[in-house]
């Protein structure tokens, strides 16, 4: 069948004019041109995708080892846990109870005359609300730091919002804007 077939393309490119012969092989030169084009283009396509395949699969062998890694499971779980803990105001005191865990950080920070304030809670949008509290006190940088780290090193989820600092060296005022993020169950104001 395609031995006929070449036989019979054969004869009739025999039977043509050199002017027809010129045009077949000018056809059959854009042909092969396209045809080596595409395939080009086709292995260029394969080699993208190949690579994009090996980098998805680097990425999801990377977070396989991450997560699973026992120790950090279980430090997203302790974090996860605090954050939860600590954020369930399930009544009035814990406003109480955070001004007095901040007096008594800022009090062994170093801070001097310090004064607390709970402000009205904000971001009212379901169950998670923020419940901003103002520090102001006399200090120094090493208090301030100080402060900062033991916020850090608290259960509870301080946000530290803006810090104020007036006046001059040696007699300089600090106010410090930190948040927690209260979770309210459901059911509750």
């Amino acid at each position: 069948m395609i031995a006929s077939t070449v036989q019979a393309i054969a004869r009739t490119v025999s039977g043509s004019t050199p002017r027809e012969r010129a045009g077949l092989a000018l056809l059959a030169a854009v042909a092969a041109v396209t045809a080596a084009f595409y395939a080009l283009e086709w292995a260029s396509a394969s080699g993208r995708e190949a690579a994009r395949a090996t980098q998805q699969a680097a990425e999801r062998a990377t977070l396989l080892s991450v997560f699973s890694n026992e120790e950090f499971r279980n430090r997203v779980a302790l974090g996860v846990g605090n954050a939860w803990r600590s954020g369930l105001a399930t009544d009035e005191l814990s406003g109480e109870e955070m001004l007095v865990e901040l007096e008594t950080y800022a009090q062994q920070a170093g801070f001097s005359d310090v004064q607390i304030t709970l402000l009205e809670p904000s971001g009212g949008e379901g169950r998670v609300t923020l419940q901003p509290v103002t520090i102001s006190a006399a200090f120094d940088w090493g208090s301030m730091i100080a402060l900062l780290e033991a916020l850090e090193s608290t259960e509870r989820s301080y946000a530290v919002q803006s810090i104020d600092v007036v006046g001059e060296e040696g007699a300089q005022q600090l106010t410090l804007v930190v948040a927690v993020p209260l979770l309210r169950e459901i059911g509750s104001p």
